[in-house]
């Protein structure tokens, strides 16, 4: 059955007329011989989803196991179906092992934000080390990297989208938006409440 989040954007798209987009994410599941890509069959032939792609941070365990096959079935599949496909990440790594892998990706997303906020994990800290999701010793800090990415996705060519910009709400909005705009992001993905919408938006 189609899920709360498809049948309000249906709802939208019936009564409004909206041209809203939905980018959507599922996973390979490699526990689940013949139906992997169930959450992508679903997400376009029954959520109506404009976009989809990989969910980098349990993706991730399949680039460590070195099931990058099942990205590159994920990917056919979503551009097999005409709509634009793409991966997102916490680590350079895994974008690194999809291009090196030649998959045929239109859009990436990336964590992205400065270490300018005062839970930022600073050296010595519990969980300071690099982890597989560059994370720390706090919930908010999943760029370890931003000037790696900046060169990186610089280089790349491709658009991507920036999320995790503002670090959990530690980055005020007008900070974490511009950091991400002006060094390369071509879009920004940020979670907000109702009350922020405004705000954020202008």
């Amino acid at each position: 059955p189609v899920g709360h989040m498809g049948k309000l954007l249906q709802k939208y798209r019936n009564e409004m007329g909206g041209k809203m987009k939905w980018i959507m994410l599922a996973c390979p599941n490699p526990n689940a011989p013949g139906s992997e890509l169930d959450g992508f069959k679903r997400g376009i032939e029954e959520e109506g989803a404009d976009m989809m792609y990989v969910h980098g941070d349990p993706g991730y365990a399949l680039i460590k196991q070195g099931k990058i096959d099942l990205f590159r079935r994920a990917i056919d599949f979503i551009k097999d179906c005409g709509v634009p496909a793409g991966v997102s990440a916490h680590t350079l790594e895994v974008i690194d092992a999809c291009e090196k892998a030649g998959l045929n990706i239109d859009f990436y997303l990336k964590t992205f934000h400065t270490a300018n906020y005062a839970s930022a994990p600073r050296a010595g800290d519990p969980g300071s080390s690099a982890s597989n999701r560059n994370d720390g010793a706090y919930d908010n800090s999943w760029c370890r990297d931003p000037k790696e990415v900046i060169e990186y996705m610089k280089a790349l060519k491709k658009p991507w989208i920036a999320f995790k910009v503002m670090a959990a709400g530690a980055i005020p909005p007008r900070d974490g938006f511009h950091h991400a705009f002006t060094n390369g992001a071509d879009f920004v993905l940020a979670g907000m409440f109702d009350w922020q919408i405004e705000e954020d938006v202008k």
